[in-house]
Order: C-alpha cells, then sequence, then structure tokens
C-alpha cells in the first residue's frame, strides 16, 4: 500500500512538471509571479509545478474580425464589417504579456 501512494505521489508530480509548448506559440516561464525574460520555445520542457508555470502566447498570424454599427450624419445605420490580420512578435511577448496580460486577444 505504501509503495502504492509513493508510486502514485511520484507520477503525478512528474506529470505535473511538463508542459508542453506548441508549434504556433511561445512561452515564457513565471516563476512567484516574476517573468523571466528569456522565451521558451515550442516543445516539452520541465517546471517546477509547485513555483512556476509557463504562459503561453500565440505567435501565428491571426485574423480578428469586427462588425460594427455606425450611425451616419443622416441619422441611418451603417453596418461595417473590419478585418485585421496581426501577429505578435517573438521579441515583444515578454512586453505585451507585462502590459496587457495574457488575454492581449481579447484586447483587441
Amino acid at each position: 500500500m505504501k509503495n502504492v501512494l509513493i508510486t502514485a505521489g511520484l507520477s503525478f508530480v512528474l506529470l505535473t512538471s511538463c508542459s508542453v509548448v506548441r508549434p504556433g506559440e511561445v512561452g515564457v516561464k513565471q516563476r512567484f509571479g516574476k517573468l523571466k525574460e528569456k522565451t521558451i520555445e515550442p516543445g516539452l520542457n520541465i517546471i517546477n509545478p509547485f513555483t512556476s508555470r509557463i504562459v503561453k502566447i500565440p505567435i501565428r498570424t491571426v485574423n480578428q474580425e469586427v462588425k460594427l454599427e455606425l450611425p451616419s450624419k443622416e441619422g441611418l445605420n451603417i453596418s461595417a464589417e473590419i478585418s485585421i490580420l496581426y501577429h505578435v512578435k517573438k521579441e515583444q511577448v515578454i512586453e505585451i504579456i507585462k502590459e496587457v496580460g495574457t488575454n492581449a486577444q481579447q484586447s483587441v
């Protein structure tokens, strides 16, 4: 019984200490709330699950569609659809997380 609990505990710690950064994403290690200055490339990364986590930001091109209802000079409503293509530069990821946060896509 004791061996089963030890094995289960070690398995839990091992599984929670792995983090995968997918292709098209960049990760930044956050330890005790502070961001490291180095970005993490796609792949499997080992972290301490008790003190650290990896914040993932997509860097692929995103098509953000915005629908607007605008009033004209004559008082009529005009419908407009705007499509914005953007992507996050790898070098700017840390500044974006610090200024905008992890929900950068909802802020656009």
